[in-house]
């Protein structure tokens, strides 16, 4: 398991926006969590102090816009720490989101107006 000190410039937040500065790694789907090495207090890390919002089921909250899909792939991998999520087509306008442990559930990308956006339902 990778150890990391978070990129610079970045804040990241724990669920309840409090600003996070400590060691942290990333879990098996290859989400940043607090701590040097995994334990049952681990918690998952956003980018906003309201990252929490996403996950409880805030249909829609948009992390991401690019003009193609190759470029969106990228900012994908550079917002989870990653090199291993892909996309794959759902129909002519939406993309699942996968990494190596499979689909991501509570993550799409949809085609809007010639951009794509990344968006946590």
């Amino acid at each position: 398991m990778a150890t990391f000190l978070g990129a610079i410039g970045v804040p990241h937040y724990t669920k309840d926006g409090k600003l996070y500065t400590g060691a942290m790694h990333k879990d098996a789907s290859g989400r940043l969590m607090t701590g040097k090495f995994h334990t049952a207090n681990s918690q998952f890390l956003f980018h906003t102090r309201n990252g929490i919002e996403g996950i409880k089921g805030v249909k829609g909250k948009l992390i991401a816009t690019s003009p193609s899909l190759e470029r969106m792939t990228d900012l994908i991998n550079k917002y989870f720490y990653s090199t291993t999520f892909y996309l794959e087509p759902k129909n002519d306008k939406e993309y699942s989101v996968y990494n190596k442990k499979g689909l991501l559930s509570d993550l799409i990308v949809v085609k809007k107006g010639g951009r794509y956006r990344f968006q946590q339902l």
